[in-house]
């Protein structure tokens, strides 16, 4: 017997199997997929981000573009699509870009305190 022919069967069984293949895409947040639903005919996303809120409280998504509809009837079809979602829509303005802020959960809008 040769030296090859007696470390044939080690070969054979100490390879260990190979990595399945990794061509599965990402899965994305069915959530995600709904609030860019949301945002058609309201605003042209041209970028998106993603962050989890402080203590792990929910997800919020940054969408950046430029509103295509008045910010105050933006916000009013933000609110009612996001609602359905479980999001709450906040309207900003970055830079020279619109950006919609979509925080998961409802939260309760206590008007804003102003000196006259």
């Amino acid at each position: 017997m040769s030296l090859s022919e007696s470390f044939d069967d080690l070969a054979v069984s100490t390879n260990p199997p190979a990595p399945p293949p990794v061509d599965d895409p990402p899965l994305v947040d069915p959530n995600l997929n709904r609030l860019r639903a949301a945002l058609d005919g309201v605003m042209q996303i041209a970028g998106e981000e993603h962050r989890e809120q402080w203590r792990n409280r929910g997800k919020v998504y940054f969408f950046r573009g430029q509103l295509q509809i008045a910010s105050k009837t933006a916000y009013t079809l933000l609110d009612t699509r996001f609602a359905e979602v479980g999001y709450t829509p906040m309207i900003q303005r970055h830079r020279d870009e619109d950006e919609v802020i979509a925080v998961e959960g409802v939260l309760s809008q206590n008007p804003i305190k102003t000196r006259a």
